[in-house]
């Protein structure tokens, strides 16, 4: 009696898990309700991963779940420089909003991409979809060698506006 009429089958069967799997097509939604979560779960650059892991945790450290145990404090701390986190304690004690959001409410959703790479950083565009349909863009600066967000400028008018305030 042969395997092989056997075997086949079963390869074939545990190849195809495999790969719907690693590609993330048997995923369970790791999303609880009423938090948010990026647009995309797959980012292509280093430089995305990045400010989607500081938003992610600084949006569960705000609403007090699952940020390492890290206040929104802590996740500035550990993602931001010591300058810009500086500069956004700066604007939350003359605005009395949340610096990151600028706004006393959390998103419900967001969105980034990369537009572009220049000078060894890489420049991102978050934007955040509020409960009332309003959305906000912000544009994050990150080194790219040493991953660490270096800027943040929000709602900008345009990306002629953006480029120009990069380069003050």
């Amino acid at each position: 009696m042969s395997y092989r009429p056997r075997l086949r089958p079963a390869v074939i069967g545990v190849c195809t898990v495999a790969l719907l799997a690693g590609s993330g097509l048997l995923a369970l939604p790791a999303q609880a309700q009423g938090r948010p979560v990026a647009a995309s779960a797959w980012r292509s650059t280093s430089s995305e991963r990045t400010v989607e892991n500081f938003f992610q945790d600084y949006i569960y450290a705000t609403q007090g779940t699952e940020s390492e145990g890290l206040d929104p404090l802590g996740v500035r701390k550990k993602y931001l420089s010591a300058e810009l986190d500086d500069a956004l304690t700066v604007w939350a004690s003359e605005h009395q909003a949340d610096p990151v959001f600028r706004r006393s409410d959390i998103p419900k959703t967001f969105s980034l991409v990369e537009k572009e790479q220049t000078d060894g950083n890489a420049k991102i565009v978050l934007t955040m979809n509020w409960e009332d349909g309003t959305s906000t863009d912000t544009w994050y600066m990150v080194g790219i060698a040493s991953q660490v967000i270096t800027g943040l400028i929000p709602t900008l008018r345009s990306s002629q506006d953006a480029r120009r305030a990069w380069h003050r």
